[in-house]
């Protein structure tokens, strides 16, 4: 998946400008007209997906979601991210540092100023209402955008050879995972979960593309590369 920087760059730009395009459909508009987008089709897709987990969602269900939560905040993330920086740190895979470091620059400040930008509305609470206690905008979703950008940056990081591909794919599952939660908590819709994994591993990927490329140029180091090795 990752066999060469040309295509690993494509790759991101092709994730970042997927979500982008998910960003334009949405559009800006007042926080009580969610679902409501700018190209209909996003929000009956979001507003048909919302219904149909009110339909089906279990206390099972909400119970893992409620777990997917905590470990999705802050209070959890950023330690874990500064655990992974240490770890990395001290085993002297620095090109992995400062990759994982820059995934977190990008995403965290980056996730919230979109959500200030789109200003879209959560779910409303007449429908009966978010099960989790929720006061910023909607777009992108937060938790899915960390969780998604945490798992793949870890698995560039950390990983070599012909499994690194297989464990980025790994991570994107795990922040699609976060979104599905957020989904059953009646957190957010289905498009700012989607964009939160587009978004969340799309940067992950840039950013480790990045610092090859800088890392390649440094004088008297060898480069590290994201292919196989």
């Amino acid at each position: 998946m990752l066999s060469s920087r040309g295509r690993s760059a494509i790759l991101a730009l092709m994730l970042l400008l997927a979500a982008a395009g998910i960003m334009a459909a949405v559009g800006r508009n007042t926080p009580k007209a969610a679902p409501e987008t700018l190209v209909d089709v996003v929000g009956r897709w979001d507003a048909s997906v919302e219904e149909r987990i009110r339909d089906i969602r279990t206390d099972p269900m909400i119970e893992v979601s409620n777990a997917l939560d905590l470990l999705g905040g802050s209070l959890v993330l950023v330690p874990l991210r500064i655990a992974v920086l240490v770890l990395l740190g001290a085993l002297r895979r620095f090109s992995g540092f400062f990759a994982f470091a820059l995934t977190w620059a990008i995403t965290q400040p980056s996730s919230e100023l979109l959500k200030g930008w789109l200003h879209r509305g959560r779910p409303p609470v007449s429908l009966p209402g978010s099960l989790v206690d929720v006061t910023s905008f909607a777009m992108p979703s937060g938790h899915t955008v960390a969780f998604a950008s945490i798992a793949v940056a870890a698995a560039i990081a950390f990983a070599t050879g012909w499994w690194r591909g297989g464990l980025v794919i790994a991570g994107f599952l795990a922040g699609a995972l976060m979104g599905a939660s957020r989904l059953v908590l009646s957190a957010h819709w289905l498009s700012d979960v989607v964009v939160g994994v587009l978004f969340g591993g799309g940067i992950a990927i840039a950013s480790a593309v990045l610092v090859d490329a800088i890392a390649e140029r440094m004088p008297d180091r060898p480069p590290v590369r994201l292919g196989r090795g």
